[in-house]
């Protein structure tokens, strides 16, 4: 039954009254919109989590900023940004680990990639292909790899300190 449903009644609003504009609502006039349609010079990404990593220092954190393809290290003790990094538009750096040799790696899912970056100078030391969508990423302390989960549903492996990758576990549909 589509009764008090939009698709049976074009003046319902969800229970508060005709909507706005259409006849005999509120609003009067026309429902017809003539404003031009406005479209985005850039389109910014879909919305994230997980682009803030607190470091094991104690006093900075990584800030991953996909809308502006850029990573900033931040000092919360001192409100400064202590560094940033300006990536090519389309990286869209995401989701963040710490391993425990003072780097810092961040999955690029514009690029299909992981950043890693000493967190000290907060410089860019390398850029890895890992797969075509990686999604996240975590240090295994125990191995030393770096764990990175992609779309495509797999895990890929590959060590901290540098290197490609190391192994390639498929999941489950």
């Amino acid at each position: 039954e589509l009764a008090g449903t939009p698709e049976a009644n074009p003046d319902f609003s969800g229970g508060g009254g005709p909507v706005r504009g259409s006849p005999g609502g509120r609003g009067g006039g026309s429902s017809r919109d003539d404003r031009p349609v406005v479209t985005a010079a850039h389109v910014p990404p879909p919305a994230t989590g997980g682009t803030l990593l607190a470091l094991h220092e104690g006093r900075r954190v990584l800030v991953a900023d996909p809308d502006r393809d850029r990573i900033s290290l931040v000092s919360f003790i001192d409100q400064s940004v202590d560094a940033t990094l300006r990536l090519e538009v389309g990286t869209l750096p995401g989701r963040a680990t710490e391993d425990d040799m003072g780097f810092v790696h961040v999955v690029l899912r514009g690029t299909g990639e992981v950043a890693d970056i000493d967190e000290i100078s907060g410089e860019l030391v390398g850029r890895r292909t890992v797969c075509s969508a990686p999604r996240g990423i975590a240090f295994e302390e125990k191995s030393g790899n770096l764990i990175v989960a992609c779309l495509e549903g797999k895990l890929v492996e590959l060590p901290a300190t540098g290197g490609g990758v190391t192994r390639v576990t498929q999941l489950d549909p």
